[in-house]
């Protein structure tokens, strides 16, 4: 992360890692693979099973992607005026698997 972090083009990249870690530490050691099998595209069985989950590409269009889908969705109970980054959308995405997961 240090090195990530010394390059420009990067330091977004990193800022988006170290939220994704940040939410998915919040979630139980025993309840974190729970959390991913709730994931919306790993539980859609339409969806193949070696799908990979992007959240790196936010760009306010509809994606065939159920799990961005979702983080895109909280942009719309955001305050008015007030527009969530990536990285925001992702944290409540991963809350919301928490909160799943968890019971």
């Amino acid at each position: 992360m240090e090195q990530i972090g010394d390059l420009p083009d990067e330091q977004d990249t990193a800022f988006f890692l170290q939220e994704l870690a940040g939410a998915f530490l919040e979630i139980k050691d025993d309840k974190r693979d729970d959390a991913a099998a709730l994931d919306a595209t790993f539980s859609d069985p339409s969806i193949a099973s070696d799908r990979v989950i992007d959240f790196g590409d936010f760009t306010g269009r509809r994606s065939p992607n159920p799990s961005w889908n979702t983080a895109e969705t909280f942009q719309r109970y955001a305050p008015k005026g007030v527009t969530l980054n990536r990285a925001e959308k992702l944290a409540m995405y991963v809350r919301l698997l928490k909160r799943k997961a968890n019971g």
